[in-house]
């Protein structure tokens, strides 16, 4: 749910203490996917670094 809130700072702390990226929402999304082709640009230049860390992380698995 944070990243489809664009919330990418709440994503990494939640991915860093082992939350699943490949879990889908009620959508089908997953934050893999959403890390892809966010449906919100992050608005703070924090989420924005997040988001860049987020897509380097799920790249390596």
């Amino acid at each position: 749910m944070s990243a489809s809130f664009g919330q990418w700072s709440l994503v990494a702390f939640l991915l860093s203490r082992g939350a699943d990226p490949d879990l889908k929402d009620n959508q089908g999304k997953s934050v893999r996917t959403q890390a892809a082709a966010p449906d919100l640009p992050p608005r703070k230049p924090a989420d924005a670094a997040a988001l860049e860390q987020i897509r380097a992380r799920l790249a390596h698995k």
